[in-house]
């Protein structure tokens, strides 16, 4: 039913020169393959250049970076499963077939409310008879789709691919149902149990911030398997800025959503706090292990200036929720722009620890100042004021 065909000489070609893993990306057509792609290079779904297309007919290998540049990883596309009938679902059977060989990884993406997945079990179930030992990570996307009229995505990123996952007290009742049925999906197939990832990986014209959602998470389930791709592919994504979408703008959102309530010092210790976990997981991307000594001494290069304005901002914070009006927003986008800050000043100075390196002082004090300022533009088009 889905044995192995002649291979097309696209692939032949290649297979003895194949030196990085292979990430296959399997699904429907719409599910999100280019989306995740997107994500895991850092780039925009404009600018990745991968030539994913719903019209794909037979696997297509695509390096990244692309050449001249060595590669860090290829990703293998192939045609949409179970989305058509007839012929082209006998053509994308045949491509998995000819492209089996290729792949180190399988990533699935599967729209969260979908459950029409009886053909993807299918083949993974063939597949995984074959190769047993083959990681699996499924990307269960578009969770926005489940969401309740106004609602945001939750923040932290309460998600770690257990049942912890659908019994979280902030996750809606119907994205939770959907979770847990999507998931029960996939238990007959042999082998390892699948790693699941919820994601939400949308424009910016969607509106729903962080845009990148659940985008970590799904580069830890990568690094369980690839440790070497996962760091790899980090440090492309913080040369493009990725580690602001990821990693600082989310807590940024954290601290501001702590400070938007009208509770003097109750925000206050959630944002700070919440800084406290983004500096860690800052240093956890760049390499560096955890210590408070590494912290004093970051907090040391930033200064006097910056420790002063960051403790009269939080000071200030403070004495806005006793009063009335815009007291609280006025709040929230401080405690924004200097979460912000921080992390942008952090991805340098532990960015250059990561590399065996001594940081550059001023580099570390200049991140924090055009941090701040790109925070406040940042906000004040996001909340259009």
């Amino acid at each position: 039913m889905f044995g192995k065909s002649e291979e097309s000489q696209a692939l032949q070609s290649v297979r003895a020169s194949l030196t990085t893993p292979v990430f296959w990306l399997l699904g429907k057509t719409q599910a999100g393959k280019t989306s995740i792609a997107a994500c895991l290079t850092g780039t925009g779904e404009e600018g990745i250049g991968l030539g994913f297309h719903r019209t794909t007919r037979e696997p297509r290998l695509h390096a990244w970076p692309p050449p001249p540049t060595p590669p860090v990883l290829h990703f293998l596309d192939t045609p949409g499963i179970g989305a058509d009938a007839g012929n082209a679902e006998a053509e994308a059977r045949q491509a998995m077939a000819q492209a089996e060989d290729q792949a180190h990884v399988i990533i699935v993406a599967v729209r969260v409310e979908d459950m029409a997945l009886d053909a993807l079990i299918s083949a993974l179930n063939e597949i995984r008879r074959r190769h047993r030992d083959w990681p699996l990570i499924v990307a269960q996307t578009r969770l926005h789709d489940l969401y309740p009229p106004a609602m945001g995505h939750l923040l932290p990123y309460p998600f770690n691919g257990t049942e912890a996952d659908f019994q979280h007290p902030g996750v809606p009742q119907e994205l939770a149902r959907a979770l847990a049925a999507q998931r029960q999906c996939f238990a007959s197939i042999p082998g390892e149990p699948p790693s699941f990832v919820p994601v939400d990986l949308t424009r910016e014209e969607q509106g729903h911030e962080p845009r990148h959602y659940g985008a970590e998470a799904l580069l830890e389930a990568i690094g369980q398997t690839q440790p070497a791709t996962a760091s790899a592919l980090r440090e492309m994504q913080d040369r493009l800025k990725g580690a602001r979408l990821r990693v600082i703008l989310p807590w940024a959102l954290v601290a501001a959503a702590a400070e938007a309530p009208p509770l003097p010092l109750i925000g206050l210790i959630g944002a700070t706090t919440g800084q406290g976990l983004m500096l860690q997981a800052i240093a956890k991307r760049c390499g560096v292990p955890w210590t408070w000594g590494l912290v004093w001494r970051f907090l040391a290069v930033l200064g006097p200036t910056a420790l002063a304005s960051a403790g009269a901002s939080a000071l200030v914070r403070q004495l806005l929720k006793l009063g009335v009006g815009p007291g609280t927003a006025v709040a929230a986008a401080t405690a924004f722009a200097v979460t912000w800050a921080a992390g942008e000043a952090a991805m340098v100075w532990f960015g250059a620890l990561g590399r065996g390196e001594q940081p550059d002082e001023e580099s570390v004090r200049s991140a924090w100042k055009s941090g701040f300022e790109e925070a406040v533009a940042w906000w004040k088009n996001y909340r259009g004021t």
